[in-house]
């Protein structure tokens, strides 16, 4: 039996998304690989240093939101976010 330690459900996903900093240096092209209501799975082309907050940007979904950087693990990296976020409730409107 898997250790399920999420405390909500999570979707695939492949979506792009851009990591917006908030000092203003330049943006960061990201793919989201994961996602819940409360953070996501995102994914670089190579590894890079991530401010430990910054704004995640899915445009696709029209979402801005405030995050925090959780772990990384090579070109992976896991984010909280920091406000409350209801953008997709339905499992199939995630992949697209």
């Amino acid at each position: 039996m898997i250790d399920e330690r999420r405390s909500r459900k999570r979707w695939h996903s492949i979506l792009k998304g851009q990591i917006i900093s908030l000092d203003q240096a330049p943006l960061i092209e990201c793919t989201v690989r994961d996602l819940s209501d409360a953070g996501a799975r995102i994914h670089l082309r190579e590894v890079s240093q991530l401010p430990r907050e910054f704004h995640l940007e899915i445009p696709r979904r029209g979402l801005r939101v405030h995050s925090r950087l959780r772990w990384s693990q090579g070109t992976n990296y896991g984010v909280i976010f920091l406000e409350e976020v209801k953008a997709w409730t339905d499992p199939l409107r995630a992949e697209q």
